[in-house]
Formats: C-alpha cells, structure tokens, sequence
C-alpha cells in the first residue's frame, strides 16, 4: 500500500543523521504534517507508525543532544508537537489508545521533558 511505503521511507530519514541542522529530518515531520491533513480519514491506520517514528526521533535527538544546539532541538519539537497535535485531531481514539503508557517508558531527563510536553501527557 502506498502509506506504508511513504511511513516507511519517512521511518529512514528519521533515523539517519544528516547534519547538525536537521533539515531533512525537520522537512520530514513536516511532509507528514502534510500527509496527516491531506489524508485525514485513514491517518488511524498508519498513527501507531507515525508516533513511534516520533518517539524514536525524540529519543535519538535528546540521547546526542551535544550534535544539536538548542535552537534545532526547540525546531523538531515545535514540529513534532504540531505533527502531534495534527494526529490528535485527525485520529483522537486512536491517539489516546497509543499514548497509553507512554509515560512507562524509561529515557533520561531530557527526553521525558521533551516527550511529556510533545505528546501533552500531564500524567508523565
């Protein structure tokens, strides 16, 4: 099916480090953002790939955060969160089906910061 090629071509450059800047990966959250509000009715099928793509990134930035400054790391927050969002509107049942124990997940710090605020989990 053509959304499992699109998640699964946007899963690789999610985890694959391009440079400091984060461009590509940046303009990946977006080009889902786009896909989540252009194909809205079925986004419930590929929401499960689309938050872990989103939790492993979240992960990957927060465990290097010494390759990123700051202002990069706020960058693909801001667009994980409305990619987020965009799928908590689109696809809510699902959502708070795949958000349960989320918060379970062990990380350091920093990443629990950043997914309790991008996921908007006040139990976290």
């Amino acid at each position: 099916r053509w959304s499992q090629d699109l998640m699964d071509v946007c899963s690789e450059y999610l985890a694959t480090f391009e440079a400091p800047t984060a461009a590509d990966r940046i303009n990946i959250l977006r080009a889902l953002q786009v896909y989540v509000r252009e194909c809205w009715p079925q986004v419930h099928i590929d929401a499960s790939s689309m938050v872990q793509m989103v939790v492993r990134f979240l992960y990957d930035v927060t465990a290097d955060c010494a390759t990123y400054n700051n202002q990069i790391i706020r960058d693909i927050t801001e667009e994980a969160e409305l990619l987020i969002n965009l799928l908590n509107s689109a696809a809510p049942k699902t959502m708070q089906e795949l958000l349960q124990g989320l918060e379970d997940v062990t990380v350091d710090i920093h990443c629990h910061q950043i997914l309790k605020r991008t996921f908007n989990i006040s139990a976290f």
